[in-house]
């Protein structure tokens, strides 16, 4: 027999350690190719219909595409070399060099690219025009057209082709350390722990619920907090898993008759968490993170409406400069009559605008008529109004604090404030709005007739339907655009000349909110659909031991039944891991997140990451059935 006959046995013998792996590669190389399609569709980037920026929203989604291919190719490439290197070891047995095994290497890995690169690209073509419609109908537009541009082609090939080429090199290298003894052991050797404490994994818990606490205690919403309650959960989270088994053990231990019962279970899982508990943390992190985003976003899609009509009181509101949004009110009145949608209340806050530091300036008076407001401000002071809804109560104080330490311009550094308010009271075009300062009325007239102020007006319009003013307000937008064509507004400028409007925000809620539910549940169903593949594998990759464990078993007495219910135990612990740990945690970290709303709002996110996490513990238990299934007719082969 030749080299080329015992390697197309081998071949022939491990086809399906081959088609797993083809299976994975052409898999990544549709979802990127699907994702990729969308990212540079044109259309999603310049239709009027959606909110603008929906094409940067949509680069997130790709991101962690991207980041979690780098590692799913890789991996699922290890433990395809690890599942042949009994196969290199026997050939090298026979005297086989180690450049004979690399070129095989070469060869076989360039077959398997090439026809998942195929496979890949053909399935996503078809899946893409499937996946674009289903976006359509999510965001409500008709009118998009699908296209696939080489640049989906490039993009997609060549993550691919990178990660696959540096995993096949890294490969290569290692085959110079290559042994024979090591090679044939390779594949029934378990990764021990270098250090097994059952003390760790309490020491694991410990520090879970102890960045949990502080996290709930005291996060105010700052990034530094945040991270180092992070790091700390994913450090006790690894320990944790990584202990996991001796933690068991060490519990079971403490009850003779149940250790003594259980004894073969706790073996075997002790043995299957050796081979499966990197995998089960990286299950552990995905459902975590799966639970909070889309449960967040999910939030965010049902409160959509109700988030837009609380924080934008009147349905369409802009301002007019003299030299910015330069329309006339006769104009203005024209664009709203034509939009066949009734008006049912217009009001005009008149304001001046500082030109150095750009504070927006309202008269006690003119504030107090329109929004019914009953205070009393003297001269030379002056009231804050942020207008922000349910601001945390720390975050108003120290704003309070800024407030007294602050530094005006010239026109208003002798002011003195008085107090502050947290309320918005009409929609603000842009941030300069977000924050106005109210003063006394001699104090305005005053500063009126200064040459360092623009005067301005907000227009604020209420309508019988509010879900009508789209049209209306592309109308304002296209007009302002025109208008302000030789105006070279700054940064902070660029939406104060915009039309705010309850429609837009709702929109931007509604359709950002649903695509990235849409697309960030897609990749956690197919991340979760990856990970349990390399579970499957590496849980029944030692099929052989299995069937020999069970032979030595039945020889003593063990039934079919017994053995797997034995089995089934084993892939029960295995299967509750990642969602006992994960959602307690993802549950946590959103009330952190939504400390100091009201108590309807925290029920909300709650049923929210339970609906999100009933659906994940509902395919883990359809992925059990199947797996118990498996077992079932591979025992009845063994017999």
């Amino acid at each position: 027999m030749t080299f080329k006959d015992i390697a197309i046995k081998n071949f022939k013998g491990t086809m399906k350690n081959y088609l797993s792996f083809f299976l994975c590669n052409s898999f990544s190389i549709m979802l990127l190719f699907i994702y990729s399609s969308v990212l540079f569709n044109k259309d999603i980037g310049s239709s009027p219909k959606l909110i603008e920026g929906i094409s940067k929203i949509m680069v997130v989604p790709n991101v962690v595409l991207i980041l979690f291919s780098i590692f799913f190719i890789n991996y699922a490439y290890s433990i395809f070399i690890k599942s042949r290197k009994r196969e290199f070891g026997l050939l090298m047995n026979l005297g086989m060099s180690i450049s004979d095994i690399r070129r095989i290497i070469i060869i076989e890995n360039s077959i398997i690219a090439i026809t998942s690169m195929l496979m890949g690209l053909i399935s996503g073509i078809v899946f893409a025009r499937l996946f674009f419609i289903i976006i359509c109908w999510i965001l409500g537009v008709e009118d998009l057209s699908f296209q696939l541009g080489w640049k989906v082609y490039a993009f997609t090939l060549a993550i691919f082709v990178v990660v696959y080429f540096l995993s096949v090199i890294m490969t290569i290298i290692t085959t110079g350390r290559f042994s024979i003894m090591n090679l044939i052991k390779a594949p029934k050797l378990s990764e021990k722990n270098k250090i097994s404490n059952p003390f760790l994994g309490a020491f694991g818990v410990i520090t879970i619920a102890g960045a949990l606490t502080i996290l709930l205690l005291y996060f105010d919403g700052t990034g530094d907090l945040l991270l180092k309650c992070t790091v700390a959960i994913i450090l006790g989270t690894y320990i944790f898993i990584n202990q996991l088994s001796n933690f068991l053990v060490y519990l079971l231990s403490r009850t003779k008759e149940k250790y003594h019962k259980n004894i073969l279970l706790i073996t075997n899982i002790k043995y299957k968490f050796g081979q499966t508990k990197k995998i089960i943390f990286i299950i552990t992190l995905i459902v975590i993170v799966t639970v909070f985003i889309n449960g967040f976003y999910l939030n965010l899609v049902i409160s959509s409406e109700r988030s837009a009509t609380k924080n934008n009181p009147f349905h369409i509101s802009f301002i007019r400069e003299p030299d910015k949004n330069d329309i006339t009110i006769q104009e203005a009145d024209k664009l709203v009559k034509n939009s066949s949608n009734v008006v049912s209340k217009h009001e005009k806050v008149n304001f001046i605008e500082t030109k150095l530091d750009k504070v927006i300036i309202i008269s006690e008076a003119e504030f107090k008529k329109i929004f019914k407001q009953d205070f009393k401000i003297s001269e030379g002071k002056y009231i804050r109004l942020y207008q922000i809804n349910d601001l945390p109560q720390k975050e108003k104080i120290q704003r309070c604090k800024d407030e007294k330490n602050i530094s005006h311009g010239k026109l208003i550094e002798a002011f003195i404030v008085q107090d502050t308010i947290f309320k918005v009271f009409f929609n603000a075009p842009g941030y300069i709005l977000n924050n106005c300062v109210i003063i006394n009325n001699n104090d305005y007239l005053r500063l009126k007739t200064s040459s360092g102020v623009n005067k301005g007006t907000v227009e604020l319009y209420n309508f019988e339907d509010w879900r009508g003013t789209q049209e209306l307000v592309n109308n304002l937008q296209k007009t302002f655009k025109e208008k302000n064509e030789n105006f070279k507004s700054k940064y902070e400028e660029k939406y104060y000349l915009e039309v705010s409007s309850t429609v837009g925000a709702y929109n931007e809620n509604n359709q950002g909110a649903k695509i990235l539910f849409y697309l960030l549940s897609f990749l956690g169903i197919f991340f979760l659909l990856c990970i349990s593949i390399i579970l499957y594998i590496k849980v029944f990759s030692d099929s052989d031991s299995d069937e020999e464990q069970y032979k030595n078993l039945f020889n003593i007495g063990i039934t079919e039944k017994e053995f797997l219910k034995l089995k089934c135990n084993e892939l029960k612990v295995i299967f509750a891991a990642a969602p006992v740990i994960a959602v307690p945690i993802a549950i946590t970290y959103s009330l952190a997140f939504f400390k100091g709303s009201s108590s309807s709002d925290i029920l909300q996110i709650i049923l929210c990451d339970a609906l999100i996490s009933f659906i994940f513990i509902l395919l883990e238990v359809l992925y059990y059935i199947l797996c118990k299934r498996n077992y079932k007719r591979k025992l009845a082969l063994w017999i």
